[in-house]
């Protein structure tokens, strides 16, 4: 990969760094459903610096801003930060069954791992790995097909958080944004066949 097309996944790094941590996550969803920063700080039980670190790295993500007029709240979420938060509330709950799932399986794996003789003679790193790769030989397909129905058989499926970013925020509709992208990819491959 060129250094010049590593930049959208820097950009793209930044962002989902902004909300990778369970404070930012809080405050993200908190400023998405009209919570004050004080609200979300009194709920986590942290630190009124804490929280403030935590809200500038999020300004830097540019996931959350400082509105100018006097009545706003102090800080709100940026369009991309309804976006996440927007996301969450659609996928959060089928993800958080899917690492359900993944966790009883590890801890049903470990306690059989425990329970052998065969732990025995593992060193601590072997035994992670196989607990490891097994968990995963476990759930892969009911993880697989649980994400799948999630995303093609839900209701409302067809009007994703990624449609709605588009209907009420981007001044093209999610097709012309398509269009956009085919016409670079053309320039793209002009340009390969004239070199």
């Amino acid at each position: 990969m060129e250094p010049d097309q590593t930049e959208p996944l820097d950009w793209l790094a930044t962002v989902i760094s902004g909300c990778a941590n369970l404070p930012r996550l809080a405050l993200l969803l908190g400023f998405s459903q009209g919570y004050t920063a004080q609200e979300v700080t009194d709920i986590l039980e942290i630190s009124r610096p804490g929280v403030q670190k935590n809200i500038e790295r999020m300004i830097e993500a540019d996931l959350v801003y400082r509105p100018a007029a006097d009545d706003a709240p102090t800080y709100a979420l940026t369009p991309i930060g309804e976006f996440f938060a927007s996301f969450i509330d659609d996928h959060g709950p089928v993800l958080l069954t899917a690492l359900t799932i993944l966790r009883d399986s590890e801890a049903t794996i470990q306690q059989q791992l425990e329970d052998s003789p065969v732990a025995d003679g593992m060193s601590q790193t072997e035994q992670d790995r196989l607990v490891h790769t097994r968990k995963w030989q476990e759930t892969n397909n009911q993880i697989h097909d649980l994400l799948e129905r999630h995303t093609h058989d839900r209701p409302g499926a067809a009007e994703s958080s990624i449609d709605r970013a588009f209907a009420t925020r981007s001044p093209f509709s999610r097709e012309e944004f398509g269009d956009i992208l085919d016409e670079v990819k053309e320039d793209d491959v002009d340009e390969t066949n004239e070199e």
